[in-house]
Formats: C-alpha cells, sequence, structure tokens
C-alpha cells in the first residue's frame, strides 16, 4: 500500500499517516496479521459507510489469516497444499460484508494511488493477456500467435456484457460493458512503442463508483475486502475438494448475470467464454477463474489479486517473479551482496504457464 501524503497542513497528521504506511507495509511483508489488525481501529468501517453494524478488528483479523494462507502460496504444488479447511473456517469467522477504506486525497491522508494510476492516461489500457479470452472473433488466437515485438491492439468481440458489445468500434463505443469500455479521445493514447506494443488495448476498466471517486481527489470509499472473493476461496476449497456443482454454483451466481448461459459441474460452457489461447472452451477450472479475475479486480492489498491468484494457479507469463529478493538497503547492511530472482530461467522465475506464454 503506497500512500499518497500531500504535506500541506497538519504535518504531525501527515508524519503518522507515512508512519502508519509504512507499518501497515512491514507487517504485509512479514505476513504477521496480529500486527497488521492492530493498526486498525476496533470499529473498522465496513460498506456502506454510513451502517452503525461495524464488524471490528477481529473480522478483519480473520480475513487476513486466510488472505496469507491462500496467497503465499508461489506455485500451484504450494496452492493445492494449502490447508483449504482453515481458509474456510477463516472465511466463516470473517466479513459479512464488503469491508473498505477511505480514499482521502484532499484530506491530508490516504490516497489509493494502485487504483488512481489506472485511469491516468497511458495507464489505464486493459491488458490481453488475459482479457482476450472473452473474444469470440479469432483475433486473440491471431494476437497470441504473433510475436511479442509485432502484437498490436485488436478488437474483443463477446457475448459477456461486462465488456462492450458489437462488431466494430464505433458500435462498442456506443454500448460500453459494465465494467469495461472503449477508451476515447485523451484516454486513447498508444504511446512509447519503443516499451512494446503488446501493452496498447482499445479497453479500460470503468468499474464504478471507486474508480471515479479516488481520481476526482473525493472522501469516497474503497473496497480493499469484498464477499466476492471471500466465496471464491470457498468455491476454490469445493473444486479441490471435488465438489464441482458447488463451484458451479458459484460461477453461475454472476455468469448469468452478464449475457452468458449457466455452466453445470461437468463444465458445460455454450458460449466459450473463456476462449483459451488454444482455441479450445475454458473448462470448469477456467470459468471459475475467469469470474473470479472479472468480479474482484483491484479489490483486495496491494490491488495484486490477479498476481498472487495467477501464481498459485500457474498462469503467469514466463519469467515473472515468483518471490521478491531481501531489499538491497538490507543486504549492504548485512554486508552481503545483492541478487536477483526471477527472469526466464531465472531462479524463482515462473515456467511457461497454463496458457503456453
Amino acid at each position: 500500500m503506497d500512500g499518497d501524503v500531500r504535506m500541506t497542513g497538519d504535518v504531525e497528521q501527515a508524519r503518522r499517516v507515512i508512519e502508519a504506511d509504512e507499518r501497515w507495509l512491514a507487517a504485509f511483508n512479514r505476513g504477521d496479521v496480529d500486527d497488521l489488525a492492530s493498526i486498525y481501529d476496533p470499529q473498522v468501517v465496513v460498506m456502506p459507510p454510513e451502517d452503525p453494524d461495524l464488524h471490528g478488528r477481529e473480522a478483519v483479523a480473520d480475513w487476513m489469516r486466510e488472505f496469507f494462507r491462500a496467497n503465499v502460496a508461489r506455485t500451484p504444488a504450494e496452492r493445492a497444499a494449502v490447508d483449504w479447511d482453515a481458509v474456510v473456517s477463516d472465511v466463516s469467522a470473517g466479513i459479512t460484508e464488503d469491508w473498505d477504506n477511505h480514499s482521502q486525497c484532499s484530506e491530508n491522508a490516504f490516497c489509493d494511488e494502485a487504483l488512481i494510476y489506472r485511469l491516468y492516461y497511458y495507464w489505464q489500457m486493459q491488458n490481453n493477456w488475459i482479457a482476450g479470452m472473452a473474444d469470440q472473433s479469432g483475433r486473440y488466437q491471431v494476437w497470441i500467435n504473433t510475436p511479442t515485438i509485432d502484437k498490436m491492439p485488436f478488437l474483443i468481440v463477446t457475448p459477456d456484457t461486462r465488456w462492450p458489445q458489437g462488431p466494430d468500434e464505433a458500435t462498442q463505443l456506443a454500448n460500453p460493458g459494465s465494467l469495461y469500455a472503449v477508451n476515447e479521445g485523451p484516454s486513447r493514447i498508444w504511446s512509447r512503442p519503443d516499451r512494446g506494443t503488446w501493452k496498447w488495448s482499445y479497453y479500460g476498466q470503468r468499474n464504478e463508483p471507486f474508480f471515479s471517486a479516488a481520481h476526482s481527489g473525493q472522501d469516497d470509499p474503497l473496497p480493499m475486502v469484498t464477499l466476492r472473493e471471500m466465496k471464491a476461496l470457498i468455491a476454490e476449497s469445493q473444486y479441490r475438494a471435488g465438489n464441482l456443482a458447488a463451484v458451479a454454483s458459484f460461477v453461475n451466481e454472476t455468469r448469468t448475470l452478464h449475457g452468458l448461459t449457466a455452466t453445470d459441474a461437468q463444465g458445460a460452457n455454450a458460449d466459450c467464454v473463456p476462449r483459451l489461447p488454444s482455441g479450445a472452451c475454458g473448462d470448469l477450472w477456467e470459468m471459475f477463474k475467469w469470474e473470479k479475475r472479472l468480479e474482484t479486480q483491484f479489490a483486495g492489498p496491494l490491488r495484486l489479486g490477479w498476481y498472487f491468484d495467477g501464481r498459485g494457479w500457474g498462469d503467469l507469463i514466463e519469467g515473472t517473479i515468483l518471490q521478491f529478493p531481501v531489499p538491497y538497503g538490507e543486504m549492504e547492511i548485512l554486508g552481503q551482496p545483492p541478487y536477483d530472482l526471477g527472469g526466464v530461467g531465472g531462479l524463482w522465475g515462473a515456467p511457461i504457464g497454463t496458457y503456453g506464454y
């Protein structure tokens, strides 16, 4: 969590906010749930923010325990070895409503830059590596099979109404999806081809209300922990236990709200969403991952849900770092040489993953 504190007004207040921010990050990196929970007020805020029935610090601590249990896994083998019964127990003892933090950019306090950067020009494009699996036109498979240096943006045509609808750009501009829209005007700036045209996209995230609220610098709730994220952890535990009907039920809760037909325990996928890089229609496990990704994007600490899930599911791009080295400054204090991790073929670099990249 990287707080943006503007040092105007109460300097002492700003100092305390910075110290709390640094303490939070240090405790998170240690996996110290007790220290993390102690940072929060005993009466933490839940959504809606005016609801008087607050659930308290212990509920947040229970969520943090399950978060660490499920997300410290760096590989599919480690993810499979998670004590999923304990995860379910922690979830059941945790939050009962979406839990939010407040963006107070105008109050010399917490300002969620992880979300704000998603709204800045050049930074707002939705990555095609995963998003492209919505596409039914075949363009995604062509894009996947194009050398990275030559990849260019493409239109996604899909029955999934979280994405813009229509066969061409004009129609999609007039028919935005519930979560994503075609970028237009000044937000359509494909810059720095020297950094890779593969990152260019037609689409940006439009998940309201917290994206625009954070960007405008108001005092508004930002979801940090959502019930959908908690339900997804229970559904994953059900999948690993072989209770596929329960997984299908979780998938259908959101899938059928967005123009897609229901699935079942056998993984029926009449709409072929997601359509994998190979062109095959995703099975029940892939439909589960699709729903979790779209419905919980940018929720959770550090806004890194896709990364934590991706490394545990084996879905990351080859060479992506799977764990981080000890910071250079600490190694210097210890009198030890710095070192690197990750990279293609490197120590703790992701191998070629589920999708062949």
